[in-house]
């Protein structure tokens, strides 16, 4: 299981990509790499943060995402695309991480966060 790390600053909307490949060979030439589009939306005291693979393929069969989102108001629950109630802890830094289970590195996902306001 690989695992990824976002970290997800909270002013507005926004976009992002992330390109991938092993980082040691030439092998991207051969279509072994994986490009993912990452999503953030804000909607009053909604996050949405979104994530799927826009071209190639994943590098492994599975991959745990954790989140790190640096906002000023207080994430009050997490939920996943998949309905599942996610774990939330404030860091010392101030980030509030939530991590998501390992699952398909090419399936999209999506987490649904309800902040104070």
């Amino acid at each position: 299981c690989s695992e990824l790390t976002l970290e997800v600053y909270t002013g507005a909307d926004g976009t992002g990509d992330l390109y991938e490949d092993d980082g040691m060979t030439n092998d991207y030439k051969l279509n072994k790499y994986c490009q993912n589009a990452f999503k953030l939306a804000i909607s009053g005291a909604t996050l949405e943060i979104s994530g799927n693979v826009t071209d190639g393929a994943p590098l492994g069969p599975t991959r745990a995402i954790t989140l790190l989102i640096y906002s000023q108001n207080r994430i009050l629950s997490a939920r996943h695309s998949d309905s599942s109630t996610l774990p939330i802890r404030q860091l010392e830094s101030g980030a509030w991480e939530i991590q998501m289970p390992a699952s398909a590195s090419n399936k999209p996902w999506k987490v649904h966060c309800t902040c104070s306001v």
